[in-house]
């Protein structure tokens, strides 16, 4: 049995949506379809849903699918959504050398 998680999109919501859109944002979309919208996504095997931890901890999470294929580029994935806590994110590793 697969354990949900949705405090990351909640998060995801809250930090992105919330403070950039937040008269056009519903915040409370995570709770109230979250479950069901990434069971719906962990049933269908073009899908990619990655929850991140740092021990028994959740740090974030990564959600994606497979792209049909256009005139121009033979296959691909969408980038649905992703989330890292804060806590977690270390600023040395997004920078280059």
């Amino acid at each position: 049995m697969i354990s949900l998680d949705r405090r990351s999109v909640d998060a995801l919501f809250a930090t992105d949506a919330g403070s950039a859109y937040p008269a056009a944002t519903n915040l409370a979309l995570a709770a109230e379809n979250g479950i069901a919208y990434y069971t719906s996504l962990l049933a269908d095997s073009g899908n990619l849903v990655l929850l991140a931890r740092d021990d028994n901890e959740v740090a974030g999470h990564l959600s994606g699918a497979s792209a049909a294929p256009a005139a121009c580029i033979p296959s691909g994935a969408d980038l649905e959504s992703v989330h890292v806590y804060p806590a977690h994110r270390n600023p040395a590793s997004a920078s280059s050398s």
